[in-house]
């Protein structure tokens, strides 16, 4: 596999996101007794559950990186590739990537790549969107025909994706495709292109075992076979 397959597909597993209720006082005057939030309530409580309406259920706390584990913060993908080279088979590193360097990284590699104007990227809770300003022709040279209604030479365009792991790849699940204001139909084929990628030019050594996102940082969990 060539090296510049190898760097983009280390980029995208690399780049590649309250309601209370006040207590209600049972009178003004004399001593308050509060009462509990509405959903606890003995008769309206499960009606208003139903409803869905109520204190949402305290958030999960972001994963973080295991301190154990051998890690090493991205600053470049040739850092990245230079790391790796030297895990043994059968150990696990972690590969760290704040969400500023995978931009640093971006505008990087995207300098030289016609029809790209600008890109950048946004973690999330398990999810990487990336946004770009692009040439219309960047869509006819990968066979993405646009509707007709989408008019421009250049075009804003965004892509929601999930990342996670399985079988000792990454699993990246297209979930949303934008280009202007508009959701367009094309998150099928994005997908097939981005599955068929990584089933024809993973490499077999490389097992990637776990993959988290925060809004901060993404994680990725690696060994080598």
């Amino acid at each position: 596999m060539s090296s510049k397959k190898q760097r983009w597909l280390i980029f995208v597993v690399l780049s590649l996101t309250l309601m209370t209720v006040t207590p209600v006082a049972a009178g003004p005057g004399a001593q308050q007794a509060q009462l509990p939030p509405p959903p606890e309530w003995p008769i309206i409580g499960p009606i208003l559950r139903w409803l869905g309406i109520g204190e949402d259920a305290p958030a999960e706390p972001l994963p973080t990186p295991d301190p154990e584990m051998p890690s090493l913060v991205v600053e470049s993908l040739e850092a990245a590739e230079a790391y790796w080279a030297e895990v043994a088979p059968g150990e696990s590193v972690q590969f760290i990537v704040s969400e500023t360097t995978a931009n640093q990284i971006i505008d990087e590699y995207t300098a030289s790549f016609e029809g790209v104007r600008s890109a950048d990227v946004q973690f999330d809770r398990g999810t990487v969107t990336g946004s770009a300003e692009l040439d219309r022709e960047i869509f006819a040279d990968y066979d993405v025909q646009l509707p007709f209604f989408i008019q421009g030479a250049t075009l804003n365009g965004a892509v929601t994706v999930r990342v996670g792991a399985a079988g000792c790849r990454p699993v990246i699940t297209v979930e949303k495709v934008r280009v202007g204001k508009l959701g367009i139909p094309v998150k099928g084929i994005g997908q097939e292109m981005i599955d068929e990628t990584i089933r024809e030019e993973w490499p077999p050594e490389a097992c990637i075992e776990d993959v988290y996102i925060t809004p901060e940082q993404l994680v990725v969990v690696a060994s080598r076979r």
